[in-house]
């Protein structure tokens, strides 16, 4: 290696190296205009994008030399993005629950990870500590320096993702159609869950969308593990022209709903999957932290009765 290269071992391997912020500043402090390609396929501690002299980011992975083609397509516009992320993008990657468990296999001697985050990886976990307060408590502002709770944690949540459009939905049935089950209904366990949405362009330039459909389970503190909102459904527009509109029909069956207790913490004397009983909210995300905010963007079903899933529904 050149002997002017800079090298600091206190640096993980998902964080920039001295030459890359190196790179970048010579880019800012030379161009009026900077984009920034990630080419990379893991997701790193990407901070460094929130300043006022980067305009744009894209995350390209590993697109190989047939991709590659496509990204000057999308910086000049004439392809739209429309992907998503499919992890949540932290700040600082000590704030996952798994991280403290996993930087103990070299203390421990085994060689072995510690599995004690549960349920709780990737957004249950940055999602559910958010709606528990974890994000504001005074461990973790002492911990990793967070001053405004989950702005200061999470950079990019799991689905997110930007256009060059704008899209409306609308949660409406088409024409002979019904939701099932009915608004604010019940459910049971045979009965697939169904909800059509109306995506509508509403900007000045063609574009795909994502429609993202959640979920939020009933919890009762100590008793089976779950998430405050998981992911149920999902689904993309065609091309849509600038005034076009899509319906897109998303579908479930309950049983995607049901929590594993295998150790019967809801005391009832039953081990394996279960829906309990009580209010399951459905709602339509841009992801799996922000509501979309348009008319009937929530849904409410109510399960009278717990149902135990004594073998799977298909095997």
């Amino acid at each position: 290696f050149p002997d002017n290269l800079t090298y600091d071992t206190s640096r993980a391997y998902l964080q920039l190296s001295p030459e890359e912020e190196d790179m970048i500043k010579l880019v800012k402090d030379n161009f009026e205009n900077v984009i920034v390609l990630l080419n990379t396929t893991n997701i790193i501690e990407a901070g460094f994008i929130d300043d006022e002299k980067i305009d744009y980011a894209y995350w390209v992975g590993a697109p190989g030399q047939s991709g590659t083609r496509a990204i000057p397509k999308i910086l000049k516009g004439e392809i739209n993005p429309s992907g998503r992320t499919n992890e949540t993008w932290a700040y600082n990657h000590k704030t996952e629950a798994s991280y403290a468990n996993a930087a103990s296999r070299g203390n421990s001697g085994t060689g072995s990870i510690t599995y004690a985050e549960d349920i709780y990886v990737g957004y249950r976990w940055f999602e559910t500590a958010d709606e528990e307060g974890f994000w504001n408590s005074d461990f973790a502002k002492a911990k990793w320096n967070i001053k405004n709770g989950y702005k200061d944690v999470v950079q990019y949540p799991f689905g997110y993702g930007l256009s060059y459009t704008d899209f409306e939905w609308k949660i409406e049935a088409r024409e002979g159609e019904a939701i099932t089950p009915a608004k604010n209904g019940s459910f049971n366990k045979d009965e697939e869950i169904k909800v059509t949405v109306s995506v509508t362009n509403v900007g000045s330039v063609a574009g795909k969308d994502v429609v993202q459909l959640y979920y939020k389970a009933p919890y009762k503190e100590n008793g089976i593990e779950k998430p405050s909102i998981a992911l149920a459904a999902y689904a993309k527009t065609v091309e849509l022209k600038p005034g076009e509109t899509q319906f897109l029909t998303l579908s479930f069956t309950p049983y995607l709903m049901a929590s594993y207790d295998c150790y019967d913490k809801n005391g009832n004397g039953f081990f394996g999957y279960e829906l309990e009983k009580g209010n399951y909210v459905l709602s339509l995300r841009t992801s799996s932290h922000t509501k979309k905010g348009c008319e009937n963007d929530e849904i409410t079903f109510t399960l009278q009765e717990t149902i135990k899933f004594d073998k799977d529904p298909t095997t």
